[in-house]
């Protein structure tokens, strides 16, 4: 099982993505498809006013769409922030919740509030390359909780953020024997 480990640096946003949590769940689960119908308006008896939101609304990208219900401004602005200072191709706001909704090929099993500040995000996959955790790394970020360890299938990793917007995944074979030997799994060694 592949594993996030957070702290929790701001207990209001836990609710936010507990949401974001469920909402990829959901986008996982077998024939799923997106809710695309546009809503029926009452043109005829509508105000200037409302006719022009609800015009509006009509024309909008269900996709933005589902980004702007998903995502709260605030990620909105810390992913915006991040793409501007990091030469990293894909950590665009578009690309990050593309990733969320479909490149990010896991399944997403569990999420778990260890204590007051620190939780866990376990999901697992059935293929490699599964769009990795990088990105995975950055939106937790961008929610305040704020990644230190992870098992990406190969190596278990401590997060060692270089800043707000950099970070590196430092291997330490120690607990990454110990984990595998949990999971019933021999460390394979290839020469």
């Amino acid at each position: 099982m592949l594993y996030i480990k957070f702290g929790i640096s701001s207990s209001s946003r836990v609710e936010d993505f507990t949401s974001l949590f469920f909402y990829m769940q959901e986008v996982r689960a077998p024939h799923y498809e997106f809710d695309v119908q546009t809503p029926d308006y009452d043109w005829d008896n509508m105000t200037e006013e409302e006719i022009s939101i609800a015009a509006q609304r009509t024309v909008q990208d269900p996709t933005e769409l589902r980004l702007n219900q998903q995502l709260p401004s605030y990620v909105q602005d810390a992913i915006h922030e991040f793409a501007k200072r990091s030469e990293v191709y894909g950590y665009g706001l578009e690309n990050m919740f593309s990733y969320i909704e479909n490149d990010f090929e896991v399944e997403i099993d569990s999420l778990s509030y260890l204590s007051d500040v620190e939780g866990e995000v376990a999901f697992s996959t059935g293929n490699y390359p599964f769009g990795g955790i990088e990105r995975f790394a950055v939106i937790l970020k961008a929610f305040n909780l704020i990644p230190f360890e992870c098992f990406d299938g190969f190596n278990v990793g401590t997060i060692e953020w270089n800043g707000d917007y950099m970070f590196e995944i430092i291997a330490n074979p120690i607990k990454t024997k110990s984990y595998l030997s949990s999971l019933g799994k021999e460390q394979i060694h290839i020469p």
